[in-house]
């Protein structure tokens, strides 16, 4: 996505936010793995343009370490914003599940 494409999905977001909000729930953004919103700066883009109190964020461990950022630090970089966590290992060895697009394995399962 380009910054006008994030903009407005950061609006749309908004606008969902406040309905949940209304309903009593919380809407939760998760940056996944080969999507739109999924790098760092895209990320920090779409922060900045939601309402704290309308949009959280959903980080998982596998997907935060795929984009390339450490999981520590992007923790302590969202954590006024953290409202769910998705804990999972990523298996350095892509051979071990070559028919799986990207190699998760939940914590406990790590076989190396």
């Amino acid at each position: 996505m380009d910054k006008q494409q994030i903009l407005a999905y950061a609006e749309l977001s908004n606008r969902i936010g406040k309905m949940c909000k209304e309903k009593g729930l919380v809407a939760c953004f998760h940056p996944h793995a080969n999507t739109a919103i999924y790098g760092e700066e895209e990320i920090d883009l779409f922060l900045a343009n939601t309402d704290s109190e309308l949009v959280g964020i959903c980080l998982g461990t596998a997907h935060t370490n795929l984009a390339g950022m450490d999981c520590v630090r992007a923790f302590e970089k969202y954590i006024d914003r953290l409202v769910y966590v998705h804990f999972k290992y990523v298996d350095p060895d892509e051979e071990v599940h070559p028919e799986w697009p990207i190699p998760f394995l939940p914590f406990g399962l790590w076989h190396r």
